[in-house]
């Protein structure tokens, strides 16, 4: 996934898992990525694919540049 489609669904619900397992699955990846800034150890989002969309991994590394994607968007829009 780029960071054009990390801001494209950034604020569409879907199920987004985490370290966390799958409470509160259901959730933005705005939500998400702000979710697991607080986790410690492993690090990892996963969302299944189905309904015509893919499956997703984003690793510690993928996070970080999201969430950096997200917060420059942010920037512009204030």
């Amino acid at each position: 996934m780029t960071e054009a489609e990390a801001l494209e669904i950034a604020d569409t619900p879907d199920w987004w898992m985490g370290p966390d397992g799958a409470r509160d699955a259901m959730r933005t990846l705005r939500a998400a990525l702000g979710d697991i800034a607080t986790h410690t150890g492993r690090v990892f989002l996963f969302r299944p694919g189905g309904f015509g969309a893919p499956a997703v991994w984003l690793s510690a590394e993928d996070i970080e540049r999201f969430r950096a994607a997200l917060e420059t968007e942010a920037e512009r829009a204030a």
